[in-house]
């Protein structure tokens, strides 16, 4: 799995500087760029330079930012970068909303590269920053032992990993078609028994599953909004609900070059257990 996260600064002077930080979970194998903001294009063009260098995920974890949701108010509208991702196989995960503590190894990190990176350096543009960001990059990657890996370098883990990368050739259209997948919404339900995802309320019953953590899945191909609960974490996520999930737009299969295997999870049963 690949963690995501933009952070913002801004250089004396006023100008932005959006860092985009890709870390592969696993490996804490990073992938960074700086760019002035953060387009759907430029995010995008960001992704594939990175999966053609170090490997595609089986998934991509994010926050809620409207440019990987696609719009601040539609329902049902999937971006181009969600579309990107379901194009390679990639399922698409995304974390509670203002819940940035929900992705701790990418927020670690991301102090690492505040306080080792952007305090240390002097920059007078976002092309300086562009320059002297690879040191960071590799300092990260060979030098920096790590307290959670038995102090060994991200180098040093997995050093016989061999990643599936996207074609040097690889076109990435103005336009995406929607492809069969699975888009992860990790929620709490709130006391009304409510959840939103993509701008919509979904009802759950709020005497059962207020307060509660659930993570919502819609499966493109079937059109269906799976809703699962896992009790513990020693159990297995256990499907309590099943929604119609109708799309407009049709919904491609994933070309064959691009099918890997997934977890469990990521295969939803077809119907909802009578006792859970």
């Amino acid at each position: 799995m690949h963690l995501f996260d933009f952070v913002s600064r801004r250089l004396t002077g006023g100008e932005q500087i959006v860092g985009y930080h890709l870390l592969d979970q696993a490996r804490r194998w990073p992938y960074l760029s700086a760019q002035a903001n953060k387009t759907k294009l430029l995010v995008s063009q960001f992704l594939v330079a990175a999966w053609q260098e170090i490997g595609l995920p089986q998934a991509l974890y994010l926050d809620n930012d409207v440019v990987w949701r696609g719009s601040g108010s539609a329902k049902r509208t999937f971006s181009h970068i969600v579309r990107l991702c379901l194009s390679l196989g990639i399922a698409v995960i995304f974390i509670p909303p203002y819940l940035p503590e929900a992705n701790p190894i990418i927020e670690s990190f991301n102090q690492v590269w505040s306080g080792n990176f952007w305090q240390r350096e002097t920059f007078t543009d976002l092309a300086d920053v562009q320059a002297k960001l690879p040191d960071f990059q590799r300092y990260w990657r060979t030098r920096r032992p790590l307290s959670t890996t038995d102090h060994r370098t991200p180098a040093q883990l997995f050093p016989d990993f061999t990643p599936t990368r996207v074609a040097a050739d690889y076109v990435l259209a103005e336009r995406l078609p929607l492809t069969a997948g699975h888009i992860h919404f990790i929620r709490f339900v709130a006391t009304s028994g409510d959840f939103s995802l993509l701008n919509e309320t979904w009802q759950l019953e709020a005497e059962q599953w207020a307060g509660k953590v659930i993570r919502a899945v819609v499966a493109l191909a079937e059109q269906q909004l799976y809703v699962y609960h896992q009790p513990d974490h020693r159990q297995p996520p256990q499907l309590v609900k099943q929604f119609d999930y109708e799309i407009a737009t049709p919904v491609q299969p994933l070309a064959p070059g691009f099918v890997r295997p997934a977890p469990s999870l990521w295969e939803p049963p077809q119907t909802v257990p009578s006792e859970v």
